[in-house]
């Protein structure tokens, strides 16, 4: 003889997979929204330098490791060569810790950092670099690109594609000088 499962038996199953989707289903998205807050902490951190810079006439630095970013400023000490001694955390910019997010890859005027710890040094009188950071969610996979054009305030915040470096490829890359277009307004 054969054994079939009744209607009621299929219906229970189908209600216990339902409450087991919808307890676990907040806790999936509250992960992807706690990451998404990071790299928006990330983004005003980079958005601080900016305003920070724009508004000053010394030295600041946008500093990360593997479980933060903050901006520094001189502590007094300060060499002109912006070495390691001499600076402290900026008191007005709250640093924005990383939470799950690591940092995938880091460049400043398309010259890539290490993406464990780096340091990006602004000085007055300068142009500041072009800072692009990319950042990764471990448990998701997705990732965010946080970019501060040179002369910009605010930093922008683009989520790309999972798994993306979120960085140009070589080939949309323009070297100007190689181009005979140094003098060349972009």
């Amino acid at each position: 003889m054969k054994h079939a499962f009744s209607l009621i038996e299929l219906l229970v199953v189908a209600i216990i997979l339902a409450i087991v989707a919808g307890v676990i289903a907040p806790r999936l998205a509250s992960g992807t929204r706690d990451a998404t807050a990071s790299a928006e902490r990330v983004r005003r951190v980079v958005s601080a330098l900016g305003r920070r810079e724009a508004l000053t006439t010394t030295m600041l630095a946008l500093d990360a490791d593997t479980e933060s970013v903050r901006v520094l400023i001189p502590d007094g000490t300060t060499r002109r060569s912006g070495r390691d001694e001499g600076w402290r955390e900026d008191p007005l910019v709250p640093r924005a810790d990383l939470g799950t997010l690591r940092v995938r890859a880091v460049t400043a005027d398309a010259t890539p950092l290490d993406d464990t710890k780096w340091r990006i040094v602004t000085d007055p009188g300068f142009s500041r670099p072009h800072i692009v950071v990319v950042l990764q969610d471990d448990r998701t996979g997705a990732t965010w690109r946080v970019e501060l054009p040179p002369h910009a305030i605010e930093a922008s915040l683009k989520a790309t594609g999972e798994g993306d470096r979120g960085m140009p490829s070589e080939d949309a890359l323009v070297d100007l000088d190689a181009t005979g277009g140094r003098n060349a307004p972009w």
